[in-house]
């Protein structure tokens, strides 16, 4: 991510809260946010820069181990953090809960 030292950042932006719903609860107009902003990120390779990071090779640390539970959280921060600067300020990673 490239960052523009000189561009302001509006302050109500900058002190949005991220609220982050499981995925089935998300409104109509929620879900066709999310659905076109990972197309929209297919479409120009940014989602494929993600997958390459995730990768075993890439990150050999990830999937094994004590650092799994806190890597996946510095991945979807970054993640997260892309989408909200690059692509769409309203729209954040949804959840998935497995039972």
């Amino acid at each position: 991510m490239d960052f523009d030292e000189d561009e302001d950042v509006d302050s109500a932006q900058a002190d949005a809260e991220c609220t982050r719903k499981e995925y089935r609860r998300l409104t109509a107009a929620e879900v066709k946010n999310f659905q076109s902003t990972l197309n929209k990120m297919k479409s120009n390779g940014q989602y494929k820069i993600f997958v390459q990071y995730h990768r075993d090779t890439e990150s050999p640390g990830a999937h094994f181990g004590p650092a799994f539970f806190p890597w996946h959280r510095c991945f979807l921060i970054m993640y997260d953090l892309f989408i909200y600067f690059n692509l769409s300020t309203s729209t954040y990673i949804a959840f998935t809960v497995h039972v």
